[in-house]
């Protein structure tokens, strides 16, 4: 009876015993891992000015941890520029030349989890498109931008003031090549949210957001300055970007127009010169060269004609030329 009852309790001991041991290995020894590649392993048809994102399941040593990169066709190494998140997850590295169209791109991984984990390394390649997308348009270069600006509005001689109904909007676009294309383009903010970015349904490579706010701390709050990263999406390749909103960037004080008055009664077919406060000028001089290169203003004449150029700091009046 006694050796009937220790055969029933036998295998519950020794399954609590295992499994105690197998947790504690998984404890003791971690293993990094690779968990993602982008441009994915064995994808074609990659563009030759794709960045190279790798992602691990832990923080890495970014001392020891790198990627190699050997074109297929000729075997010479890749040059690459390499930089990682802040938490040593993610690894994006960009070549300094574009990829020779229709080469094959072999990338080696190695190096070390951050608390010492081990990490095995790993390899993968993908191939170079022969050509471009299938975007349209005449972009040379692919661009990204983002901005914060307060809206003033001047509807008398007196002081401009802010616009009641939109006073602050953040604006981020993306302009992409226009032999490129893409699937979907994101912004992560420095708050940790992300926004997608809407496409132009007439112009297909430019991507735009737009946000605004009543309550300046909100408003600033929402889009703090900081490091905000654009990520492209494509069926061939994903790209990030990071672009920072400086502390330094301030706003610059709202222009005064002192011939208001005259302005009320412009002729469209002539040309008009609007004068600026002389103090609105000595305050745009007084701050760096850097910070306020140009300033844009719109202005609409009693027709709804819309008029935009540019005055400099270097001036307290600018002339419009005619419609």
């Amino acid at each position: 009876m006694n050796c009937s009852l220790a055969m029933k309790h036998f295998p519950i001991r020794i399954s609590f015993v295992l499994g105690f041991l197998l947790f504690g290995s998984a404890a003791l020894f971690g293993q990094a891992e690779l968990v993602s590649v982008n441009p994915p392993n064995n994808a074609t048809g990659v563009s030759p000015t794709t960045t190279i994102v790798f992602t691990f399941n832990e923080p890495m040593d970014v001392s020891t941890t790198d990627a190699t990169f050997i074109d297929g066709n000729t075997f010479g190494f890749i040059p690459v520029n390499s930089a990682w998140n802040p938490n040593g997850t993610m690894l994006t590295c960009t070549p300094t030349v574009a990829l020779t169209a229709g080469h094959a791109v072999i990338w080696i991984t190695s190096g070390d989890g951050d608390t010492g984990d081990v990490y095995n390394g790993d390899q993968g390649q993908f191939t170079v498109a022969n050509s471009g997308g299938s975007g349209t348009g005449t972009n040379k270069t692919t661009t990204f931008s983002l901005g914060k600006t307060h809206f003033f509005d001047q509807t008398s001689t007196a002081a401009p003031v802010l616009d009641a109904s939109l006073p602050y909007g953040f604006s981020a676009a993306t302009g992409l090549q226009s032999n490129r294309t893409a699937t979907g383009i994101s912004l992560f903010l420095p708050t940790g949210a992300t926004s997608n970015l809407t496409v132009n349904p007439f112009l297909p490579e430019n991507y735009f957001l737009f946000s605004s706010s009543t309550n300046l701390a909100a408003f600033d709050a929402t889009f703090p300055t900081g490091s905000y990263q654009f990520t492209v999406n494509s069926s061939q390749s994903n790209q990030q970007v990071s672009v920072t909103l400086a502390t330094s960037l301030t706003q610059p004080p709202a222009p005064h127009v002192s011939n208001f008055t005259a302005a009320q009664s412009i002729n469209a077919t002539q040309a008009f010169t609007l004068s600026t406060s002389a103090g609105y000028i000595s305050r745009l001089n007084s701050a760096p060269p850097e910070r306020y290169p140009a300033r844009s203003l719109r202005f609409l004449s009693r027709q709804t004609l819309c008029k935009r150029t540019v005055i400099t700091i270097a001036a307290s009046a600018f002339t419009m030329p005619p419609w």
